[in-house]
């Protein structure tokens, strides 16, 4: 990174980005295991208690998502090293800090020769990363929403909460994967690394439906001892 960056301020900035990077991945997973649960449960063959169960796990997951879709998105910042996507836009909006990435990707390219081109340069992912983040902050009434009620409704939530209602609920997956969609700029800004957090979602989707799987046959069992 250029030398007017310290080493302080390199290791604080990549740190961040490796919070953002886990915060990602756990809102990745959250979100696919809702999305795998919500479509194995469509065709109606698990009932009783374990229903009831799965719809506690659903609605705690409903929780989970709203929190991690606001702390990606959250400006303010409480202490020094809080970590979100919106304060590692804000940092690479300085120039310094830009051209430190710039630079040190210029060398790391250099230094690796023609396999550099497998990856996007530092340039190109940085105005990625503004325009995901444009994505997700141009509705700013919807983020609204979403703060809103994770700030004064949550503690009050049930599974039969009118969050429920599908606008809030297409808002909410929305919003999480454009979220998902400038984690993976944030990623490749500051670790070169081009990590898809929506095929991640994709794969714990998988997971999710196998959770609601495991319980059909026991289901099935129990009608025929009955």
């Amino acid at each position: 990174m250029d030398r007017a960056l310290s080493v302080e301020q390199t290791r604080e900035l990549m740190n961040k980005a490796e919070a953002v990077h886990i915060a990602a991945l756990n809102l990745a997973n959250t979100l696919g295991i809702f999305h795998g649960i919500n479509d194995a449960l469509e065709d109606g063959q698990v009932g009783g208690p374990e229903v009831r169960a799965i719809n506690v796990i659903q609605a705690d997951l409903l929780h989970l998502l709203v929190i991690r879709v606001c702390a990606l998105c959250e400006a303010k910042q409480n202490r020094a090293d809080d970590a979100s996507i919106a304060v590692l836009v804000s940092a690479v909006a300085d120039q310094k800090v830009r051209a430190g990435l710039i630079a040190a990707d210029e060398r790391w390219r250099a230094g690796i020769g023609p396999r550099a081109e497998r990856c996007a340069s530092v340039g190109q992912s940085i105005g990625a990363l503004k325009g995901r983040w444009t994505a997700v902050i141009s509705h700013p009434e919807m983020l609204k929403r979403l703060y809103h009620f994770r700030n004064k409704r949550l503690g009050h939530v049930t599974v039969a909460n009118e969050l429920g209602q599908e606008s809030q609920l297409r808002e909410l997956w929305l919003t999480a994967r454009k979220v998902l969609s400038a984690a993976r700029q944030v990623r490749l800004v500051f670790y070169r690394e081009d990590f898809d957090y929506l095929k991640s979602s994709s794969r714990a989707a998988v997971v999710g439906g196998q959770l609601v799987n495991a319980l059909k046959p026991r289901v099935a069992d129990g009608f025929a001892k009955s």
